[in-house]
């Protein structure tokens, strides 16, 4: 009697599980397309805002976790090279245009360490500081301009030359609002703030390397008028 009334509820049962079965491979199959399937088994396609806001979500993970990290604190190590008017002379123009690729492949091997000293300048503020959205917004757009620059290949030809010079364009629009946010972040973050001279300092190095290489970008682009 037991075994009867066991095989006729394994046989009421069999329909549904066979339709939940069917279920979850439909719903497997509609993910794997970048479709979602509501509850009467119709297929809806994911809103464009969701995808948009997954997107930049997947650019925010990109600068924080994939980019390689070694070759910023290779370079923080390092030492630039100190900004003088005999260097401002010793990239000066020439009647040949070699200037040209002499002062691009100084700013080649100068600026990444620059912008791998604040990123490391960043990295030591207290933690609760470094978390403001609008220093943490500074510290990834600086290693993202650290990697741009970085991985820019040897110059050796003016077309090169060019290109980088496109790039170092580029880098001043993408820095140009630094000190305002700045300045707010660590507005923001007054209250979270126990040793003044940290930041003092952090600011301190913050605008002298700023005005340093926003000098050196332009006397390059400069470089390329005839005036």
């Amino acid at each position: 009697m037991f075994a009867t009334r066991l095989r006729r509820l394994s046989v009421s049962i069999s329909p549904i599980v066979r339709q939940q079965t069917n279920i979850a491979t439909s719903l497997k199959r509609d993910n794997q397309d970048g479709k979602t399937t509501n509850g009467n088994g119709t297929n809806r396609c994911t809103p464009p805002t969701e995808k948009k806001i997954r997107d930049k979500h997947l650019d925010n993970i990109t600068v924080t976790s994939f980019y390689s990290q070694t070759d910023i604190e290779k370079l923080a190590t390092k030492q630039s090279t100190r900004l003088t008017p005999l260097t401002m002379m010793y990239i000066g123009k020439t009647e040949d245009g070699s200037h040209l690729l002499r002062s691009a492949q100084y700013l080649h091997k100068d600026l990444p360490i620059r912008f791998a000293h604040r990123i490391d300048d960043f990295r030591n503020l207290p933690f609760v500081v470094a978390c403001n959205p609008l220093l943490l917004e500074l510290h990834e757009r600086f290693i993202k301009i650290f990697h741009s620059l970085h991985s820019f290949p040897q110059i050796k030809t003016l077309e090169q030359e060019k290109v980088y010079t496109e790039l170092l364009q580029n880098t001043l629009t993408c820095s140009s609002d630094t000190l305002p946010l700045l300045a707010e972040g660590f507005r923001e973050s007054k209250r979270h703030i126990k040793q003044e001279t940290l930041v003092r300092n952090f600011l301190d190095r913050a605008l002298t390397s700023r005005l340093a290489i926003k000098m050196l970008i332009e006397h390059h682009i400069e470089l390329r008028n005839d005036k």
